[in-house]
């Protein structure tokens, strides 16, 4: 009875695990969609679901935090970093006065996503970093 009883415990919370990242999951598609449809506006071929999917999975490993400017700080400025307006040549880079961390297109800029280690950059002269984690 106590082994029942333990695994209908497992299987529920692994459930709700399960519908707690399915919602999320969600979540990151609709704004990956949203914001690839920005980036490749002119090149839909690359908003379809097959890159969105992978879209999705790299935002959920970028992290916004702030932190105070430091003056032997180390971060990559997000100025330096090219921009990706080929398929829309309209994108504009985010500035100290424009960037929202809500709404942030990681996808509009040439960013590391695929190193083996954090990735950090700093939004110029505010106190937002913009994290890549492997």
């Amino acid at each position: 009875m106590k082994q029942i009883i333990l695994s209908l415990s497992f299987l529920l919370g692994s459930t709700a695990l399960f519908a707690q990242s399915t919602e999320t999951d969600a979540a990151l598609t609709a704004r990956a969609q949203a914001y690839a449809d920005e980036v490749y506006l002119d090149c839909n071929q690359y908003a379809a679901p097959e890159y969105v999917t992978k879209y999705a999975a790299i935002l959920g490993r970028i992290e916004i935090k702030t932190e105070a400017i430091s003056a032997d700080e180390t971060y990559i400025p997000l100025s330096t970093v090219g921009l990706k307006n080929k398929c829309n040549n309209s994108l504009e880079r985010d500035t100290e006065l424009t960037f929202n961390p809500d709404n942030f297109n990681p996808f509009k800029y040439h960013l590391s996503f695929h190193k083996p280690v954090d990735v950090t950059y700093r939004v110029d002269n505010t106190v937002y970093l913009i994290v890549i984690h492997p």
